[in-house]
């Protein structure tokens, strides 16, 4: 992961100048990534302008054990989903930052709102715009500065707990066991 004179890993703290996140390594072996990571089917996209932030991003979500994948603007957001739809591979989640260069936020949501593949994807809002309610397209909105631990919390909430992943069990699988 690279990580410009501006940003730093360290001491399980991941920072920007002001934009300051902390995450704590819970018992996470760090060098045990490539494990972690192949142990879940979700794929999380990151779309943001801000190399340091994404990269902090997707280094804490996979950790978590999530597959992280990074766009720099909302046409490379397109681009890669567009990867995924001919590879057949869902995007689960979808981190979309507001305000970014050739494609912003908006602009992306527009786009998404007509893609069919991306009908069940969640995707939330992080941005230091502040004072954004979700809006149809959106799950969710997440302020900047955020702690990791809520960002995570979010990931899990709209990934392993979804409905459109982890269905119940039918009574005939119940009584077969």
């Amino acid at each position: 992961m690279n990580f410009n004179e501006n940003s730093f890993v360290n001491q399980n703290k991941c920072a920007r100048f002001g934009f300051a996140i902390v995450y704590k390594l819970q018992g996470t072996d760090a060098l045990d990534n490539e494990k972690i990571k192949s142990e879940s089917d979700f794929h999380i996209l990151v779309i943001d302008d801000d190399n340091a932030i994404r990269d902090c991003i997707t280094y804490a979500l996979s950790l978590e054990g999530f597959k992280v994948h990074g766009a720099t603007h909302g046409q490379a957001g397109l681009e890669f989903i567009h990867q995924m739809k001919d590879k057949a591979l869902p995007i689960d989640l979808i981190f979309l930052d507001l305000m970014m260069p050739k494609m912003n936020g908006w602009e992306f949501l527009a786009n998404a709102s007509q893609d069919a593949f991306l009908k069940d994807t969640k995707i939330i809002l992080i941005t230091a715009a502040g004072n954004i309610q979700p809006t149809e397209g959106l799950t969710a909105v997440l302020n900047k500065p955020f702690e990791l631990d809520a960002l995570i919390e979010i990931a899990k909430k709209h990934t392993l707990n979804s409905s459109t992943h982890l269905k119940p069990p039918t009574k005939d699988a119940v009584a077969a066991l």
